[in-house]
């Protein structure tokens, strides 16, 4: 198959890139590992992620997504403090259903998305790339053929986009590298249990901090981050790093493969629509170099920002956790 653009990956990022290269009139094909089910952690965006939902088309409240009003924390004493968003000129922010909101992004996307499918190598043809990859069947069930069999695939882009998450798999066997500001882990909690609440939640802990929140379908969702594991429980990498460089020759990177974000943050999701977007953008226009700049100026006052609200938290002195995230004033 050959396309204007492959990206390696689903998720958010690489819908939301999909849907900017077609509305320039560009074709691409998005390759991803999994089948797009299961439960997805991510599932807040804040108000200020609103211009983007707008500019992909996509209306929250017609799909049946929840409402966020405000976030409550206790942080840095034991008084909880209430943030209520009817200020923010953005509105409300959302607790997402996130299978339905990857659903709404992918039928916006609409390209070829070639599920339980990974790219395996890549190698330059000319001035793009030859990507080849095999798709994974799905395991026989009991009676049936085996074994299961893997069929190839090669696409044939201008361009390549890693869409591959933390572990940036292309951009870092293309050269780049990894640049970490923190290493931590996060627990998470499904309940199937509704809470009356439309605010999300963060208290910090000893050995790390909780955040808690309603989603749709009457249940709520956990999430303890600390640098250990702490819980029997799914544990996903919550780091906080960047590549040393997004863009190199014919390829970028985007969402989770460019810059992980702090949980704290709540802007993973949005990072991952600006991202993509941008990245798009780039591609049509031929200025990578703003992409370069515009993500490292969102990763510098991402970086600023999250160290100022650790230092915030001091009553625990003794604690590893927290001691070793304490950066004194300049």
């Amino acid at each position: 198959m050959k396309v204007d653009v492959a990206i390696a990956g689903g998720g958010p990022a690489a819908s939301a890139a999909a849907i900017t290269l077609r509305r320039h009139g560009l074709t691409c094909a998005i390759v991803e590992r999994g089948d797009g089910g299961g439960a997805r952690v991510g599932e807040s965006l804040a108000p200020s992620v609103k211009p983007l939902l707008v500019a992909l088309g996509l209306d929250l409240e017609r799909d049946g997504h929840l409402p966020c009003y405000g976030h409550r924390s206790t942080w840095g004493s034991d008084v909880p403090v209430e943030m209520c968003f009817d200020v923010n000129p953005y509105g409300h922010g959302w607790h997402l259903d996130r299978a339905r909101f990857e659903q709404r992004l992918a039928e916006l996307a609409d390209c070829p998305r070639f599920l339980n499918t990974r790219i395996v190598d890549v190698e330059r043809d000319g001035a793009g790339w030859r990507c080849h990859s095999e798709r994974s069947e799905e395991p026989p069930a009991a009676g049936g053929p085996s074994p299961s069999t893997r069929l190839g695939m090669t696409l044939v882009a201008d361009f390549l986009i890693d869409a591959t998450g933390r572990g940036a798999a292309f951009a870092r066997s293309l050269g780049a590298k990894v640049v970490r500001d923190d290493t931590l882990f996060a627990h998470v909690f499904f309940i199937d249990k509704a809470i009356d609440d439309t605010y999300t939640t963060i208290e910090a802990a000893e050995d790390g901090w909780w955040y808690r929140a309603p989603v749709p379908g009457g249940k709520t969702v956990a999430i303890f981050v600390s640098d250990a594991r702490k819980y029997d429980a799914r544990v996903v990498d919550a780091s906080s790093f960047r590549l040393d460089r997004v863009t190199g020759d014919g390829w970028l990177a985007i969402g989770d493969a460019a810059t992980a974000l702090d949980p704290l943050s709540s802007h993973g999701l949005g990072n991952a629509l600006f991202t993509g977007m941008r990245a798009a953008e780039a591609i049509v226009t031929g200025d990578f170099a703003a992409y370069e700049r515009a993500v490292g100026v969102m990763w510098n006052a991402y970086v600023s920002r999250r160290r100022e609200l650790y230092a915030q938290e001091r009553r625990w002195p003794s604690s590893p956790f927290w001691s070793k995230r304490y950066i004194a004033p300049a």
